[in-house]
């Protein structure tokens, strides 16, 4: 081995050794808590939305499906009739002139 390959090879197994002994000898310089704060206590409450959307689809149809009920058109009163009154003539619009206006006759040129 070359002397790079030797200094890489002291280098990666001293980091694997010093990872070793932070797992092994890390987790004894903390303390044991046994209290347990409410925060900690995660309540799930089920919400029947979402649980029955999981469980099948569409609406469920009746087996003996029963016809609708004939509808009786209930009879509507006549209207009260209405007072009449006197039919005026209207006046007759003003008439209008016409007004025609004569346009230049084409004019046959030889060829």
């Amino acid at each position: 081995m070359s002397r790079l390959q030797k200094k890489c090879f002291i280098g990666a197994t001293s980091m694997h050794v010093l990872l070793f002994v932070v797992l092994i000898v890390g987790p004894g310089f903390f303390s044991k808590d046994d209290t347990m704060d409410e925060s900690d206590v995660l309540t799930v409450i089920p919400l029947m939305a979402t649980d029955s959307a999981r469980s099948g689809g569409g609406t469920p149809q009746p087996s003996n499906p029963t016809p609708p009920a004939p509808q009786v058109p209930t009879p509507t009163p006549p209207p009260p009739p209405q007072p009449t009154e006197e039919v005026k003539p209207q006046p007759e619009p003003p008439k209008v002139r016409e007004v025609v206006r004569e346009t230049a006759r084409e004019v046959e040129k030889p060829i």
